[in-house]
Parts: C-alpha cells; sequence; structure tokens
C-alpha cells in the first residue's frame, strides 16, 4: 500500500487576501486536494484558516469527501497573525488519533505577519532556533 498522508493546510485568510488571491488559493487548495485523492483515497486532510484569530475549519476529512468546500463559506478579512495559524496546526496535530498517516503541513500566505520577528521568537522556542 503507498504512504497515506494527513495534510494539514494552514491558510491565511486575512483582509490582504481578499478579491483574487482568496480565489487563487482557493484554486490552490483545489489542486491539492485532486493530487492527494489520487495518490491515495485514504488521504485525510484537515484545513486551518486564520488571520488574527484560527479557525479549525475541516478536520481529518478523506480526501474523497471534498473538505476544500469548507473554504466557500469564509470570507478573508483582518490582521495577519503567523502564530495563530500554526497554533491551530498544533491544536489539529495534538487531537490526532491516527498514527498511520505521515503528518504533512503546508501554510499558505500571501505576506508578512504583522507581529514580525517578535513573533516568531514566541512561536518557536529560542532553543529550537
Amino acid at each position: 500500500m503507498r504512504d497515506v498522508y494527513h495534510s494539514i493546510l494552514v491558510l491565511d485568510r486575512s483582509g490582504s487576501m481578499a478579491g483574487q488571491d482568496w480565489e487563487d488559493l482557493k484554486l490552490a487548495v483545489d489542486n491539492f486536494v485532486d493530487v492527494m485523492r489520487d495518490h491515495s483515497r485514504y488521504n485525510l486532510i484537515s484545513i486551518v484558516v486564520f488571520n488574527s484569530s484560527f479557525k479549525i475549519a475541516c478536520v481529518r476529512a478523506n480526501a474523497d469527501d471534498s473538505p476544500q468546500a469548507c473554504l466557500d463559506e469564509i470570507s478573508p478579512d483582518g490582521g495577519t497573525s503567523f502564530s495563530q495559524g500554526l497554533q491551530g496546526a498544533l491544536q489539529v496535530l495534538q487531537g490526532s488519533d491516527v498514527k498511520s498517516f505521515q503528518n504533512f503541513l503546508l501554510f499558505m500566505s500571501d505576506g508578512q505577519s504583522s507581529d514580525g520577528e517578535v513573533e516568531m521568537q514566541v512561536t518557536i522556542p529560542p532553543s529550537s532556533q
């Protein structure tokens, strides 16, 4: 059997993503889900969206179930806090009881976090840098 993956998509939904950027991101997610579905029908996908906070939009959905449809209900707004997106991904990982899957994180954003370097120091403990 091929390797199976639990892909966690962490997606920027801040105000700067409004319009064509958001539509392009959703198209990229559609394409990613298609590739994962073609690779194995057992692949799982979780979707975390973030601005100045995070929302877990979809948790461990099968790629066959079109998990990207959850993005149709989401509109971009607010600031950009990378740490919020990463905290959402960590929450998904901590809640995962699927040990037979390889975890894969894909982070998509159009720019820079509003908290910048300070935020990354908080997100990544000093011993990891």
